[in-house]
């Protein structure tokens, strides 16, 4: 639901897009050069601070709460394989989103989650409900505003641990526990202090892969600053999501409600 992934600011995108790295893995490699490797500095600034840095240059705790919810729209793009889809990210306070993608000479992908059910429906699988690592992560990640804001209660402990680059931009690296006790690591820009990448070691129901996204091209929409561009790669794939419209407010918790096949597999789990 990934967060994009991946906002939506970029956990909630990431959580979101989880199930293109599985379809990307069952496509012919691409190739895609690896994200730089940390540079160790003498002095870093406090995980907090960066952290406050970041909901700062977003715009700040308060304009972030005034929303409910967002529905994001632009294009998804694997270049080395040459597929491009249309993607539509809806979420929704206080722990919904929903994620459509239709992919030309693929087919349609959806994954969602409504706070209790976390499911997928894609060509290769069928509908299926998550569960294990993938409904974990989405239960980390899922708060609306928590993760504009980066104060997800599930991320028990951030750490700076260098100062390095990503894409060539240089940013601070932030190593995050979890409560489940998963590990992954959130890179804020030197400069405008905002989130711009992050690193995770995803496990889904067929494969285990290593993410790196990397976010940018932040506009306000409604007081608030979003990431309209999106990359992640998992190994030699890539992944290139592009965001044209952000719609703030007009979602409700129907708009991320489990479609009736998925609705039919949690009747048949008995609940």
């Amino acid at each position: 639901m990934p967060r994009i992934l991946a906002s939506r600011p970029a956990s909630l995108l990431a959580a979101t897009l989880l199930v293109l790295p599985a379809l990307a893995a069952a496509q012919p490699p691409a190739t895609s050069a690896p994200a730089a490797a940390p540079t160790t500095a003498d002095s870093l600034p406090p995980a907090a601070e960066l952290v406050a840095r970041h909901v700062a240059a977003v715009g700040g705790e308060a304009a972030v709460r005034r929303h409910h919810s967002s529905r994001m729209t632009g294009t998804l793009e694997m270049p080395g394989m040459g597929l491009r889809g249309e993607v539509t990210i809806v979420a929704v306070a206080p722990q919904g989103s929903r994620m459509r993608v239709v992919i030309h000479g693929l087919g349609e992908i959806a994954t969602g989650y409504d706070g209790t059910t976390a499911w997928s429906m894609n060509p290769m699988q069928g509908p299926r409900l998550l569960v294990g690592a993938e409904l974990t992560r989405l239960r980390e990640e899922s708060d609306f505003h928590g993760a504009i804001l980066r104060t997800l209660d599930a991320a028990t402990s951030r750490r700076t641990v260098a100062r390095t680059e990503l894409d060539g931009q240089p940013c601070y690296r932030v190593a995050v526990t979890w409560a489940s006790g998963r590990q992954s690591a959130e890179c804020y820009a030197v400069e405008s202090g905002l989130l711009v990448g992050s690193w995770s070691h995803e496990v889904t129901a067929t494969t285990t892969m290593d993410i790196t996204t990397t976010l940018g091209d932040y506009r306000e929409v409604g007081g608030v600053k979003f990431p309209m561009r999106m990359r992640l790669r998992v190994g030699p794939q890539e992944q290139v999501l592009t965001v044209t419209d952000v719609v703030l407010d007009d979602a409700d918790a129907s708009a991320v409600a489990p479609p009736a096949a998925i609705q039919a597999l949690v009747a048949a789990r008995g609940g």
